[in-house]
């Protein structure tokens, strides 16, 4: 069963969060289509402070929970549960404090601050809910996650259909229907957490889950905080503070979403990482460990080598599938973020390893360090360059971020990822994209991608790429199809 637990997790921590990136894509076409530039951007801008805001109100609760809940004893869950919800009260109200004051000295309009403000209400809810979320990843129970986020985002897109295209209403008051909604399923996390355990727990470990918190909490809060910033944030900020490039906000806000999905591939394997590498510290099984870790690392090859190749030889269909003709120059913005993909993955890794080997503050040292090369550079190729400036700096960032944590892994754990393994991957690549590139004019996106997607298949199974992978799964699928045929041919000698 350990050797399936890794593929268990990150297959429904893939649909939860496919669920929620995909949904959040139709959310904000809908925007897109539905309203002006000026809202669209308005929500833009509102968006990337929620999503900022959600860190800073988490300040690093959800990683330690997926610790404590994975080698927690279930009488326990309780007092975990309750600590992480007190500690992100305290954090949630210096969050207010410092969002209150920050967007009173950078924006003027009083609608701008509005928006930002409701958003930053729904991102505390947020907050609340992914913790929840991480008490699931730590006890194993990743399922219910993508079962909430399958109906929450349901409702939300129901409800952005209907309040856009049905019974168009302001922009103001749809993001305060996003938040009611959010709401009404934080309070159905809250029952399932009410069923999952005894809401009863020890003073003394109660207490000593709230020191840890507030004891562990700032270095891995300020590392989550620090990495969104130069994630996105920062670039968001830029463009909106600039003149000429505001009008752009968007554009650039609209590629990042999209590109966001291949973003969010690496970190939902990394949690998963995260969390079974945490046991194997503390066993100090370093076989396991290092079995862990290669199938981490061809799990992220596999998935961002191909995408991309969609981003680099599609990007233009998939920008005119979710936003039409309303955001130019999306797709030029979508190739620039793209270059980083064939090296993306590697940085994933130690992201997961330096938490859960107690090195926090290493990698909370590498993003403040990113964070304060960031600013000049990201200030000065936006303001003389515009988005494409802005994303020419997001590369170089990136690409620098990488190549610390790549150091670092090596420093530490004396591993680095083998790129060499990768050449099947490589080669399956190079078909597909060869594929895309003189079908890209013939047929749509979406037979194209169908089609692309079963063509890479097909080559990894021809070149056996599964078995670095799940090395016995082959044969476990095997044993299992020879079982019914015998099973059957058993029947039928018995004349049954």
């Amino acid at each position: 069963m350990k050797t399936y637990k890794l593929l268990r997790n990150v297959s429904f921590l893939f649909l939860s969060k496919g669920i929620y990136v995909i949904s959040l894509f139709i959310i904000f076409a809908i925007v897109v289509r539905s309203f002006s530039r000026a809202d669209a951007n308005l929500y833009a801008l509102a968006l990337a402070f929620n999503n900022f805001f959600i860190f800073m109100a988490d300040f690093g609760t959800v990683d330690l929970v997926i610790r404590g809940s994975s080698i927690a004893k279930k009488d326990d869950l309780f007092a975990i549960f309750l600590s992480g919800l007190l500690a992100k009260l305290v954090y949630s109200l210096g969050a207010s404090l410092i969002i209150y004051f920050a967007i009173r000295i950078m924006y003027d309009d009083a609608l701008t601050r509005y928006a930002i403000f409701i958003f930053c209400f729904n991102a505390v809810i947020c907050s609340y809910s992914e913790y929840i979320d991480g008490i699931a990843t730590g006890i194993g129970r990743t399922e219910i996650i993508s079962v909430f986020n399958f109906f929450q985002y349901a409702a939300l897109l129901g409800m952005y259909w209907w309040f856009s295209v049905i019974a168009p209403r302001p922009i103001i008051s749809l993001m305060w229907w996003h938040t009611a909604v959010v709401a009404i399923f934080l309070l159905i996390r809250i029952l399932w957490v009410r069923k999952l355990c005894e809401w009863r727990y020890k003073k003394e470990y109660f207490i000593k889950c709230l020191k840890g918190m507030f004891r562990e909490n700032p270095a891995f809060g300020v590392s989550s905080i620090i990495d969104y910033i130069t994630g996105t944030h920062l670039y968001v900020i830029a463009i909106s503070l600039f003149q000429g490039v505001k009008n752009d906000l968007a554009v650039f806000q609209g590629a990042f979403k999209i590109f966001g999905l291949t973003y969010l591939l690496g970190a939902i394997i990394s949690r998963s990482l995260y969390a079974a590498t945490s046991l194997s510290f503390i066993n100090k099984d370093k076989e396991e460990l290092t079995f862990h870790i290669k199938r981490a690392f061809h799990l992220m090859g596999l998935l961002y080598l191909f995408a991309f190749v969609v981003f680099f030889f599609l990007g233009d269909k998939v920008i005119n599938l979710f936003y039409t003709k309303h955001l130019p120059g999306a797709e030029t913005i979508l190739y620039y973020l793209a270059l980083t993909l064939p090296v993306g993955f590697y940085g994933y890794i130690a992201d997961a390893l330096l938490p859960a080997a107690n090195l926090q503050k290493v990698k909370t040292y590498i993003n403040l360090a990113m964070f304060i090369i960031a600013i000049p550079i990201v200030y000065l190729f936006t303001r003389n360059f515009g988005i494409i400036g802005t994303a020419i700096s997001w590369i170089i960032i990136s690409l620098g971020k990488i190549g610390c944590l790549l150091a670092i892994q090596y420093l530490y754990f004396q591993m680095i990822p083998d790129y060499k393994a990768l050449w099947k991957v490589f080669a399956s690549m190079t078909v597909v994209g060869l594929a895309f590139w003189l079908l890209r004019g013939a047929l749509p996106l979406i037979p194209l991608l169908l089609g692309g997607a079963c063509l890479y298949g097909l080559l990894l199974l021809i070149l056996k790429e599964d078995e670095a992978i799940f090395p016995h799964l082959r044969r476990e699928v095997y044993n299992l199809v020879s079982l019914k045929y015998k099973t059957k041919e058993t029947r039928s000698l018995h004349g049954k």
